[in-house]
């Protein structure tokens, strides 16, 4: 029996023109939009972090 995971809900706007960007990067990648926006976020911080 699969484990449930606990999920939460992030309500965000995007402009028409990032969610087109979005769309567009998603079907590169074949991502779902949550997992690109998080690695997105992962890989800005250790960006951040490395310097």
């Amino acid at each position: 029996m699969r484990k449930k995971t606990k999920t939460k809900v992030l309500n965000i706007r995007l402009s028409e023109w990032e969610f087109n960007e979005l769309e567009k990067a998603t079907k590169l990648t074949g991502q779902s939009k949550t997992s690109f926006l998080v690695m997105a976020m992962l890989e800005k911080i250790q960006r951040i972090g490395g310097k």
